[in-house]
Parts: structure tokens; C-alpha cells; sequence
């Protein structure tokens, strides 16, 4: 009935993290009904593809060195485990090895713009305004690193992992920090029936595996937005309420049925369209970065939480009735298109469990991947926030 496809990268204090999962895992195991099936890549140099089984994970191939960031090989895994053992419901669930932003992190050592220390570019909106005052150019770098997936780049894997299902995949649950963008829920519509994502962080401890994995070894048949839902519920139930987290930050966790955001989409494409024309005003741009600075925001200040921004968005006097309209529209849509939410009630306890960018300044490398995005072309948000970059 299920095959559950755990894609890792650990390359860090993860490890430790994982290899309790797969204790977790085991405890459960694969059955008549459920195959768990794993591939991990650690800073080894040699990834392996693992069974797990009732009490034990069982190697069944070592792949050596891989380029774990790349959707090919995210691509040939699936394949690999759905050849294996085909069933009627897939679920993907990856861990570690989604970047954050999802734009795509560039790879190459930046020593010659900060010292002699040898460091791998993070794709942060700080580090990369301080390189290009120094004359980087972002142009020439590559979509991915080593070991993360960019936003396109998980799109063109789901999309070929979709194609050779010859359907949508079943569940896709990212344990892992920072992926409740509407962005990505709108690159990934096509390709994922239903997602499981935290807009704000997960612990060390992540997913509670043993009670998930149960969920479907005892009731196979369970319906998908069924399952996500408790998901979301175990989650909560095992979550712990101590600071094993970085200091202000709170974990979230939410479930989509991705065929029913389309009405949020288009008006968010209104508000778009709003957004571009108020903005072309000095006056309307200054609100808006004010507001910005006061909404609830996720690892930086330019991923915004999206029903505090376009609640703000009302409260800004910027008379607008279409605007407006369309901003009491997506605050209604927001909670009616998820299946399940939970947050932190110490952190992020007004968290909707949905971020959009709203970036002060989105330069060089940003600006040209975040305008390659399905969401750009669909609703045009990257020229709202080049009006913004303005005041940089």
C-alpha cells in the first residue's frame, strides 16, 4: 500500500539527529503493507541506500561520493526505491537538503571577499549585499550547492518523479527548517498531491517517526489528507518545550492539500498587481518597508509570515479598495486551504504556517533566480519587490 522514501543529507550536527530517526524508524519497520525505504549521504564520502526493518537497517547499496544538492539524484533514488517495491501510495519525505530560501545556494569559496577564512557562500540577503558592495557578481553561479536543493531545482526532480509515476505524488513532508514559502507551494502544485512543510523551524529531535510510521502500519488505507492531519498532530503531541533552538526562533508545522490553493493564488496575484501600482509612489513604498520591519519573520527578516503582512497591509491607510479586497480575501483563504496547523505557542504561536518574501533589497544572484520562479511569472511579485529595492 505504501512506500515511504526518506531522502537525508547529514553532512553536519545532523548526524546524530538522523541516526536517532532511524532508531525511530525501526521500531517500526517495513511490512506487507509499508516499505521505508532511505538513502543517506554523510560526510563520508560513500552515501548508502538502506531497508529498514523491524529492529534492524539493512545496507542494500553503497553509492560513494554523490552530489547529494543536484535533481537528478534525488530523481534516480525514487525511481530506485519505486522500482524496488512498487506500491499504490508514495510518500517523500527529505531531510537536510532543502535550502531555506530556496533560490539555490551558490558553491564557490568567497575567501577573496572575506579574508583568508575559507567559507562556502550561505545564501543569505545580508552576506550577499555585503559581496556585491564588493563587486561580486552573482550572475556566473551555479543554481545549487553541494548539498542543497534549490527551489527550481526540487521543481524540475518533483516534476520528473511525477512524470514517470504518470501522477501527482502522493504526500511530500520536509523535515527540515523554513519551507512553508508560498512560493515553493506554488512551484511544487503540480507535482505533490499533498505537503508537509514548517514555515518556522524543527527541532533537533525532528519528526517523531516511530508514531508517524505507525499511524500507516496500522491503518494502511488511511486516507492521505487523513494521515497528513495527524501527522500534524503527532508532531505537536511529541513536540518539547525546551530551548533547543536558536534563541527566538519557534517550530511550526503544517499540512496542504496543494489542489486547493488555487484561489489563494490568484488573489495574491490581485494583491500583486495592487502592490506594483501603489508602489510606484515613494510614500506607499516607505509604508510598506515599515511594515515589513514589524511583521512576524522567518531566519531573516525578508520572509514574512503572510497573514500578519496583509493584515498590516489593511491597516496602512493606503486607500485602495481593490487592495483591500484582496487582502480580507487571503486572510479568509489562508486557514481554509490547510489541513492541519500547529505552532509553537512560545515563538511563533501567530504564525499562519504560510511565508511570502518581502525584501528590501534582492540583488545580483537573488533578483535573477527569484524572477526564473513559476510564482514570479504567474503573479509577478519579483517587480513589487524590485520597487522596494528602490530605497536600498
Amino acid at each position: 500500500e505504501w512506500t515511504v522514501l526518506v531522502y537525508a543529507v547529514t553532512d553536519s550536527f545532523l548526524a546524530d539527529c538522523f541516526a536517532a530517526d532511524l532508531k525511530e524508524m525501526e521500531a517500526v519497520g517495513s511490512s506487507a503493507s509499508l516499505e521505508i525505504l532511505v538513502q543517506l549521504d554523510k560526510n563520508d564520502y560513500n552515501a548508502k541506500r538502506y531497508r529498514i526493518e523491524k529492529g534492524y537497517t539493512r545496507t542494500v547499496a553503497s553509492l560513494g561520493q554523490i552530489p547529494c544538492g543536484e535533481a537528478k539524484t534525488l530523481v534516480e533514488f525514487v525511481k530506485w526505491g519505486v522500482k524496488r517495491a512498487p506500491s499504490k501510495r508514495v510518500m517523500l519525505i527529505l531531510y537536510g537538503c532543502v535550502g531555506h530560501l530556496g533560490y539555490g545556494a551558490p558553491s564557490r569559496p568567497i575567501q577573496s571577499f572575506l579574508g583568508t577564512q575559507s567559507t562556502v557562500l550561505d545564501n543569505t540577503i545580508s552576506l550577499q549585499r555585503d559581496m556585491a558592495k564588493l563587486g561580486h557578481d552573482f550572475s556566473m553561479e551555479r543554481e545549487n550547492g553541494a548539498r542543497y536543493l534549490g527551489i527550481r531545482h526540487l521543481g524540475f526532480a518533483l516534476r520528473d518523479i511525477s512524470n514517470s509515476l504518470g501522477r501527482r505524488i502522493d504526500i511530500v513532508g520536509l523535515d527540515d527548517s523554513c519551507n512553508g514559502a508560498l512560493e515553493k507551494l506554488f512551484e511544487y502544485r503540480k507535482y505533490v498531491s499533498h505537503w508537509i512543510s514548517s514555515v518556522g523551524f524543527i527541532p533537533s529531535d525532528d519528526w517523531p517517526y516511530e508514531d508517524i510510521l505507525s499511524l500507516i502500519a496500522v491503518e494502511p488505507f488511511m486516507a492521505n489528507g487523513e494521515f497528513c492531519r495527524r501527522v500534524v498532530d503527532n508532531f505537536a503531541i511529541a513536540y518539547k518545550d525546551y530551548c533547543n533552538l536558536p534563541y527566538g526562533f519557534g517550530a511550526t508545522l503544517t499540512a496542504f492539500d496543494l489542489s486547493q490553493l488555487n484561489e489563494l493564488f490568484v488573489a495574491l496575484k490581485l494583491l500583486s498587481e495592487r502592490l506594483r501600482l501603489l508602489c510606484k509612489k515613494r510614500p506607499a513604498r516607505l509604508k510598506v518597508l515599515d511594515l515589513r520591519k514589524k511583521v512576524l519573520h522567518f531566519l531573516n527578516s525578508d520572509v514574512l509570515d503572510l497573514k500578519q503582512f496583509v493584515s498590516g497591509l489593511r491597516k496602512l491607510g493606503l486607500a485602495d479598495d481593490e487592495l483591500n479586497i484582496a487582502c480580507e480575501r487571503i486572510v479568509g483563504l489562508i486557514e481554509a486551504t490547510q489541513i492541519a496547523h500547529w505552532a509553537d505557542r512560545r515563538h511563533y504561536k501567530e504564525a499562519c504556517g504560510t511565508a511570502v518574501t518581502v525584501s528590501d533589497w534582492m540583488g545580483g544572484y537573488d533578483r535573477k533566480k527569484y524572477r526564473l520562479l513559476q510564482w514570479s511569472k504567474y503573479s509577478r511579485w519579483n517587480k513589487f519587490l524590485d520597487l522596494l529595492a528602490k530605497e536600498f
